[in-house]
């Protein structure tokens, strides 16, 4: 009998940078990377192209959830280290690094993983309050980064 294979549950995944736990959130959007080439037709060739590699372009990530104290206050945390960071002056901060962890259905074992460099916050953007509702408060991150490959 073959094992059992091991299932990554989309909706069980885990985000942190830097080693600071960013917490679990409920959607994670843009873990995408193009791949652009360049096609150069070769001289006397009149058949065939030549694809040349040009550049890779990595997606925007794009993090969502309910907002809950500790987690988000840890949101915060990195968002202030980074503005921190950012107003002392330091050009030579190069970005932190965020790993993305997609687990199995018993949460227990980690089924792929991605690890971004260079990440620095795009947007945080909170929720929309009304006296009126009785929606979920929604946190939305956003993350530029280097790339995962």
């Amino acid at each position: 009998m073959s094992p059992r294979a091991v299932l990554g549950m989309a909706m069980r995944f885990q985000v942190t940078v830097d080693g600071l736990s960013l917490g679990n959130w409920a959607t994670c959007s843009g873990l995408a990377v193009t791949f652009e080439s360049e096609t150069v037709m070769s001289g006397g060739q009149y058949d065939a192209v030549k694809l040349l590699p040009k550049a890779l372009k990595y997606s925007t990530i794009t993090l969502k959830r309910i907002m809950e104290q500790q987690q988000s206050m840890a949101v915060q945390q990195w968002l202030r280290q980074s503005v921190n960071v950012w107003i002392n002056g330091d050009q030579t901060y190069p970005g932190g690094t965020a790993q993305i962890q997609l687990f199995d259905s018993t949460a227990d074992t980690v089924v792929a993983s991605w690890t971004l460099r260079g990440v620095v916050p795009q947007e945080w953007q909170g929720p929309d309050l009304s006296a009126n509702g009785t929606d979920f408060a929604i946190e939305t991150l956003r993350l530029a980064h280097e790339g995962f490959l």
